[in-house]
């Protein structure tokens, strides 16, 4: 289990203060709920708001969660809105709504099934503060809790209007204040007035919930796919994918403006992801990637500059890390790479690797093109899978090899990463 100061999350069930067992849920939502009084306790008596915006993801875990939420917020003498599956700005959206003294938003985003976590929110929709976290922190430390009488309870409502009512806004004014196309024709104007050489990011938003086509875009065709193939492809649904592929259209509006402007020809454009999506991969990949969360990590990696290279498709691993080195060799000035990653242009290896943290678990490792390595910081534990196949066709000699050779890769990485974050110094220049 993990306490910070903007919640609480761990995996369902074991032992209470090892993980998110029902007893620690309702310690953290009672704290919660404490400290939200003490706030009320600075009105008067009349400005007293007892009421309580809650919303949770799809995950298993989630009725189980909600309801023992549900009954310590009404022990409380709260009001609970309830407005069921959401995403997040929803439930900040609803807390807006309803002038509610705040929301707790159950979901663990992206971590695995097994995980949940309490996210709360302020009167205004906002996450708690730093200050506002401690508080609630030691709250649930102290126990000190003042549960009200059967007849002061709270009441229960259910209103699951709220999705649509999220989804109307969208339509009627971008969630994103801006949608991609226009960011990027925007971008353009910006970039087309340079004078001198500039490095600029681009970062879009539109293939994140709520998914929305801006009816601006009448040129936009949305497709039929059916079912089983959305579903072979890792999307959730129709949205999902017309949002991914909005994201495309996109991208094809801001270079065809581009290529209008002079800079476009000294220019080098790339484009990559944040993160991937976590789902079943198990259609395209081999389990690895969905047990293992590769999915999460997968992301596309495209270098165009028609000046300087030639089309070409390359399967091997890389990292987001060796962007900047390569974007450096490109540039064809003399340049001192103290970052972990490399030119790939350049490179003849064949020790081609991308170094994976999942900070929930502990878990760090590095991504082969054959294989991921997987080891835990906290307890003595080391994993190797296939990244090609369902079987490690491995001798147990030669997993020993592989695991001792990649362990101390992802060892090394690990703590030269940490010995840099506080040993960044800036070159001084010759």
């Amino acid at each position: 289990m993990i306490k910070s100061i903007s919640g609480i999350r761990g995996t369902i069930g074991g032992k209470p203060g090892e993980n998110l067992s029902p007893l620690d849920i309702v310690k953290f939502t009672a704290a919660y709920g404490s400290w939200v009084s003490e706030k009320n306790g600075n009105h008067t008596p009349g400005e007293l708001n007892k009421k309580i915006v809650i919303g949770r993801d799809g995950r298993i875990s989630g009725e189980l969660v909600n309801r023992l939420v549900v009954s310590t917020l009404l022990s409380l003498g709260f009001d609970v809105i309830d407005i069921g599956l959401s995403t997040t700005p929803t439930v900040e959206l609803a807390v807006n709504a309803e002038h509610a003294a705040g929301g707790i938003i159950i979901t663990a985003s992206h971590n695995p099934k097994e995980w949940n976590a309490l996210k709360l929110l302020n009167s205004i929709g906002e996450f708690i503060n730093a200050e506002e976290g401690l508080s609630v922190l030691k709250l649930a430390e102290e126990e000190i809790f003042d549960f009200v009488p059967v007849d002061k309870l709270g009441n229960y409502k259910p209103d699951d209007s709220y999705l649509q009512k999220h989804i109307d806004a969208v339509v009627k004014y971008d969630v994103w204040g801006i949608s991609d196309k226009n960011l990027f024709l925007e971008a353009n104007t910006v970039l087309k007035d340079q004078q001198k050489p500039f490095f600029a990011i681009i970062q879009t938003a539109d293939n994140h919930r709520p998914y929305s086509i801006p009816e601006e875009d009448k040129d936009f065709e949305k497709r039929l796919v059916p079912a089983d193939t959305l579903k072979k492809y890792g999307f959730e649904s129709l949205e999902e994918y017309h949002a991914f592929y909005y994201s495309d259209y996109c991208f094809k509006k801001f270079m065809e403006e581009a290529k209008k402007q002079f800079y476009s020809n000294n220019t080098i454009f790339v484009f990559t992801g944040d993160h991937g999506v976590e789902g079943d991969a198990g259609e395209l990949y081999p389990s690895a990637w969905t047990a293992n969360r590769l999915s999460d990590e997968h992301v596309p990696l495209l270098f165009y500059a028609p000046a300087l290279l030639s089309p070409q498709k390359r399967n091997e691993v890389v990292s987001q890390i060796d962007i900047l080195p390569t974007i450096a060799g490109m540039i064809h000035q003399p340049y001192i790479n103290t970052t972990l990653g490399r030119d790939l242009l350049k490179t003849k290896s064949k020790n081609n690797a991308a170094f994976i943290i999942h900070h929930d678990e502990g878990n760090i490792g590095v991504v082969t093109d054959d294989y991921y390595f997987i080891k835990n910081i906290r307890i003595n534990k080391e994993e190797l899978v296939s990244i090609k196949s369902n079987q490690l066709n491995l001798s147990r000699t030669q997993q020993d090899s592989v695991k001792h050779s990649l362990s101390a890769l992802t060892s090394a990485i690990y703590e030269t990463a940490k010995r840099m974050l506080v040993n960044n110094k800036k070159l001084k220049a010759e």
